[in-house]
């Protein structure tokens, strides 16, 4: 809530491959128990055009002054400071077909528990969240035979969905993941806690 006492609505703007919008979605869920604002989640295209079978990390960044081995080590001692599982990557994948999916169980409240699901499937244990049998296990793990995977990333109104996603992180100037919009304000990368909720009201103290 804020200060009037009408809902506050938080924007993310996020990708299933980012890995500080795992961290990030981290510190959201703690800022959320306390001021209990509502979110919306923007997908972003933050690797479109990765193919099927995932890339290489070091092909994907290649020709850029990226230490992978060091970035790697430091994103993984700062998700596992926070409880999260998260193993040495060595490949990113397309997330496009996670997105559809999730913009379909969003319609039945399930965007987040989905979501952590992918999240926990990629950095946790390193799978490809493209392939069709992984999706198909994350739903299930949520909700036996309520989702067809196969049937939901060939839905033309899902597919759409993602598509008016892109458009609007394009139209707002997006140029990374995660980023946070609340109103006119706007915060890139990894958000503690304190900082989302002096984000969506300045009010709240920052000793959490």
């Amino acid at each position: 809530m804020n200060n009037s006492g009408e809902p506050s609505e938080l924007t993310v703007y996020t990708d299933f491959i980012c890995p500080w919008c795992y961290i990030g979605a981290a510190y959201l869920n703690k800022a959320r128990e306390i001021a209990g604002f509502q979110v919306r989640y923007v997908m972003y295209p933050l690797h479109p055009d990765t193919p099927s079978d995932g890339i290489p990390l070091e092909q994907l960044f290649s020709g850029r002054d990226v230490d992978i081995a060091r970035q790697q080590a430091e994103i993984r001692e700062r998700a596992l400071k926070i409880g999260l599982d998260y193993k040495l990557r060595t490949h990113s994948y397309n997330s496009r077909r996670a997105q559809i999916i999730a913009k379909g169980v969003a319609e039945d409240g399930a965007f987040e528990t989905f979501q952590d699901s992918v999240f926990r499937a990629y950095f946790g244990k390193g799978e490809n969240i493209n392939r069709i049998d992984v999706l198909q296990g994350l739903l299930n793990d949520i909700s036996p035979k309520q989702w067809s995977a196969e049937r939901m990333v060939h839905d033309s109104k899902l597919e759409a969905a993602v598509h008016q996603d892109w458009q609007v992180a394009q139209t707002r100037v997006i140029r990374s993941v995660p980023t946070y919009q609340f109103k006119n304000r706007y915060c890139v990368g990894a958000q503690t806690s304190d900082s989302l909720l002096r984000l969506v009201d300045d009010s709240y103290s920052k000793n959490l």
